[in-house]
């Protein structure tokens, strides 16, 4: 009895591994952009947003890619912040063709 109580303990296990890890595979583009663009659009105040065509991740070495990144500012808070004087002298826009990136801790990022 005990033998099978810990059979299915342990395929129960398996199988929320399982489908942890299914669920990472399926989503980690969109976590990993989700994560950018708040990072980006929380430590400017909402001044600027990024947004990038495509993206290519190995979390298992630690290497990610990504195309035409684009880095612009949103005119509306530009707006508003102008309205309040806190507005830059400078605002910019940036497009970069590509960025890659390598040893990257992808398992430290996506534990926080």
């Amino acid at each position: 009895m005990k033998k099978k109580i810990l059979a299915i303990v342990l395929v129960t296990l398996l199988l929320a591994a399982a489908g942890v890890y299914w669920y990472l595979q399926v989503n980690k583009k969109g976590l990993v952009k989700h994560f950018i663009q708040q990072t980006i659009s929380d430590k400017t105040d909402s001044l600027y947003y990024l947004k990038y065509d495509s993206s290519m991740i190995d979390e298992v070495n630690g290497n990610a890619y990504f195309r035409n990144i684009y880095l612009q500012s949103d005119s509306e808070q530009a707006a508003l912040l102008k309205s309040t004087d806190s507005l830059p002298n400078v605002l910019i826009n940036i497009f970069i063709k590509s960025v890659s990136a390598s040893g990257i801790d992808m398992q430290a990022y996506l534990e926080k």
